[in-house]
């Protein structure tokens, strides 16, 4: 474990920072808003088309952040109270878990700025926003564990069984910053439906990408030792972390950080068809419907990243490559990333730098979803993520990111300033979350899991939590033409 742990000390932190870093600070699923008429630019986040079907003329969004994780890979214990403070949290444990499973992390965490939307007329609809959004995921082949495993020859040994069965372990991280333009427009209106489309251009700017894959690692087993016998590493990512350098501050790092980054460009689209509650012949009100059916394609493109030059794949190793010997390299005084590149390349006997630039895809998928209005102020919304692509990274060139595969059944009361939301989740992992979420004015605030509010159960870490700060002008009440006859009835008797 020892001699992974080195390897990869690098690549896998920046991965696990970008993760961590946006859960403290920081998917794409806000679950209170799906489907909901009161959403107004966030809703361009499940389906650009939804942005018109708003009974506001504009709305604000100031921030809000998510993040949203699958983990079936690492077990926390000591999480309490006590070791939350920077002080104990090197108390935290982190380690694999237990069993003989494939070990699999997804996180999908982002963080959005100044999203706003503006209704030029009753038919079409316009919005701009930023976000700064990270799509993370490791996963492994199965194998043995017990906490009393340190190193990589404990590890390998009690894997002794599995040793002719090739191991493949993949990290991969991307980080970006995206800038919104979205457009929505009414296609048909009559008295019975309604019918709205749109889009949204993502202007992208790739600030990380990793990929690690480690594949068809199998060895010999003998007493006290192990010998490698077949297997690789592949190891790319961005060229803008060689512009990190302990000379400069914090500030200045970043700055040189983000100015390597590259740009690129994505794009969104759907469609959203409503069945109407018409009332007494009233004019069309958004939050008035029987049905209401979504579809959209979301995040297609990629972000594009020049390599680091350490970046290298290398395969085969070295005839009597021993666990412990690559302990001893990897304890060098002298252990750095070049360092590390280089004991690699002497320790395997093919080997090989990567290409100049790499790209990593957007978490493209098919959006579906289906809201029904139970009258009250009550509505149920089902959805469903349809990811495009799998976890991939067999072409290093063009490594894959995914959403979480979640079918989203969330009942919600909402108002205009008020509203209580239970979403229940089903997931990959055939688990069932429920969760929960509040709107106070312009606050929205959930969880994807309430067993997170146990401290004990948090130690799953599967889900997450959001939140936004929204804001909307006061709803214009259209008056009933019924109403108008009672207000000169009145007068009169007056």
């Amino acid at each position: 474990m020892k001699m992974v742990n080195k390897y990869v000390c690098f690549s896998f932190l920046i991965s696990l920072f970008s993760a961590i870093f946006c859960y403290e600070a920081t998917s794409q699923s806000y679950n209170a808003f799906n489907g909901s008429a009161y959403a107004g630019v966030l809703s361009n986040f499940i389906n650009p088309a939804s942005a018109i079907n708003t009974p506001y003329q504009w709305d604000f969004s100031l921030l809000g952040l998510q993040t949203n994780t699958s983990n079936s890979g690492i077990s926390i214990a000591n999480l309490n109270r006590a070791n939350l403070t920077p002080k104990n949290i090197k108390y935290i444990l982190y380690q694999p878990t237990t069993g003989s499973d494939n070990r699999n992390i997804d996180n999908c965490s982002d963080l959005h700025l100044f999203n706003f939307r503006y209704a030029l007329d009753e038919l079409q609809s316009v919005s701009f926003g930023m976000r700064v959004r990270t799509c993370n995921h490791i996963g492994a082949s199965p194998f043995k564990y017990n906490p009393t495993i340190k190193d990589l020859n404990s590890f390998l040994s009690y894997n002794a069984d599995r040793s002719k069965i090739p191991f493949n372990l993949n990290v991969s991280n991307e980080a970006w910053t995206e800038t919104d333009l979205g457009y929505s427009r009414i296609l048909i209106d009559n008295d019975e439906n309604r019918l709205s489309v749109g889009g949204t251009l993502q202007i992208l700017r790739g600030l990380s990408g990793v990929a690690i894959n480690m594949y068809d690692i199998t060895y010999q087993a003998e007493p006290n030792r192990n010998i490698l016998t077949s297997g690789g590493i592949t190891n790319i990512y961005s060229a803008n972390y060689s512009e990190m350098d302990t000379q400069y501050s914090t500030i200045k790092n970043l700055q040189r950080f983000k100015a390597a980054a590259k740009f690129g460009i994505g794009a969104s689209f759907g469609f959203e068809y409503i069945v109407k509650k018409n009332i007494f012949d009233e004019p069309f009100s958004p939050q008035n419907y029987y049905w209401k059916f979504g579809a959209s394609i979301m995040d297609i493109g990629s972000n594009n990243f020049n390599t680091n030059r350490f970046s290298f794949d290398v395969n085969t190793p070295k005839d009597g490559l021993t666990d412990t010997a690559l302990i001893n390299r990897f304890n060098s005084p002298y252990d750095s990333v070049s360092n590390i590149t280089n004991t690699l390349w002497q320790t395997f006997q093919k080997g090989s730098h990567l290409k100049s630039t790499f790209k990593m895809s957007l978490p493209t998928r098919l959006v579906l979803t289906i809201d029904k209005s139970l009258g009250n102020d009550l509505y149920v919304n089902l959805m469903g993520n349809i990811n495009f692509y799998s976890h991939d990274i067999t072409d290093i060139y063009h490594v894959k990111a995914v959403e979480l595969n979640r079918l989203t059944l969330t009942t919600r009361w909402e108002t205009e300033h008020w509203g209580i939301y239970l979403p229940l989740e089903y997931t990959e992992r055939k688990q069932v979350l429920i969760g929960g979420a509040v709107k106070i004015g312009p606050l929205v605030v959930g969880l994807h899991n309430l067993n997170w509010l146990n401290h004990l159960r948090l130690e799953e870490f599967e889900g997450g939590g959001y939140l936004a700060l929204h804001f909307t002008p006061k709803i214009k009440k259209r008056h009933h033409y019924l109403d108008c006859y009672d207000g000169a009835t009145n007068d009169k008797s007056e």
